[in-house]
């Protein structure tokens, strides 16, 4: 995959347009919107930024539901940067690489287990 993000998409039955993330050179990843419960099947596109299409059967994929934020531990930490804290919830696949967003400064997180990440936050302005 490029490096920038920027212009990638994932094209899901020819209609519907959702951006391609790009983890590492050859992971990205993409949300699937929202569609009738019982409809299992349907055609995913990687869209270049040339114009050009990938189709799903041309993509090694899989599917991963998204992870849910239970809480974080500690609630409160200082300002000053260098406090770890843990992110509870999941599922963290262990397929992905995590990265928590603090204002505009963005971390890596390290998996623990399926529910668990830990990650240490930068320094940040009050309240955020």
């Amino acid at each position: 995959f490029p490096t920038s993000s920027a212009l990638l998409r994932c094209q899901f039955e020819k209609a519907t347009y959702v951006p391609l993330y790009v983890m590492e050179p050859d992971l990205a990843m993409c949300s699937v919107p929202a569609r009738k419960a019982e409809s299992t099947d349907f055609t995913m596109a990687v869209v270049l930024p040339d114009g050009t299409s990938m189709l799903s059967a041309d993509v090694a994929h899989f599917y991963s539901n998204a992870p849910n934020i239970t809480s974080l531990t500690p609630s409160l930490a200082t300002t000053k940067g260098l406090s770890s804290i843990t992110v509870h919830g999941g599922p963290f696949d262990s397929r992905f690489t995590f990265l928590v967003r603090v204002d505009a400064t963005t971390v890596s997180g390290t998996r623990v287990d399926e529910t668990t990440l830990q990650c240490s936050l930068p320094a940040h302005a009050p309240g955020s």
